[in-house]
């Protein structure tokens, strides 16, 4: 049960909502298409009544983007990218990390990481998915991670544990995400 000095889960998405709304009125973020709402069918199980259903995107900051689609030839003083390779089940493992010129990097300047966003694996092996740390700030990442940049009532760390759950690795393995 939601403790009564955190507010609602309705609270909560109505802060979120404002936050989006001053992004885009600042011209940081575009306005989204809106998504279908929720109905019964959609909703799996039961949750507290101060909870609220909401859709992934609904949480974010921006659209879900993945990264550099043909990461070319290795660049020794470029751009560090990770590749789902580098994303694990609640960490990320920077040894093998590879590089791509500057210029390539910046044509996917959505995807370039600014420290605290998830990264989340896509395609290849499913499931890898991380808080990015500050010290990668300025890396970018492949096209098959995808990088989720969370609003800033949400922790990131609940939304990794989350994504890492039964509920939703299910249905990321029977691509329905």
């Amino acid at each position: 049960e939601q403790r009564s000095e955190e507010g609602t889960g309705e609270e909560l998405f109505q802060q979120i909502h404002a936050e989006k709304q001053a992004l885009i009125q600042t011209g940081k973020v575009k306005k989204e298409k809106p998504l279908p709402e929720i109905t019964e069918d959609d909703i799996p199980f039961d949750v507290p009544g101060s909870w609220k259903w909401v859709r992934l995107r609904d949480l974010c900051q921006t659209d879900i983007s993945y990264g550099i689609i043909k990461l070319g030839a290795e660049d020794p003083q470029g751009v560090r990218v990770l590749r789902c390779s580098d994303v694990k089940e609640n960490h990320i493992i920077p040894d093998s990390v590879r590089t791509v010129e500057y210029a390539l990097s910046q044509q996917f300047s959505r995807t370039i990481l600014q420290g605290g966003e998830i990264v989340i694996n896509v395609r290849g092996t499913l499931g890898g998915c991380a808080v990015v740390p500050p010290t990668m700030c300025g890396y970018n990442v492949a096209r098959e991670v995808a990088v989720i940049r969370q609003c800033n009532q949400i922790v990131a760390q609940y939304l990794v544990y989350l994504l890492m759950s039964f509920y939703f690795q299910r249905f990321m393995f029977q691509g329905l995400i």
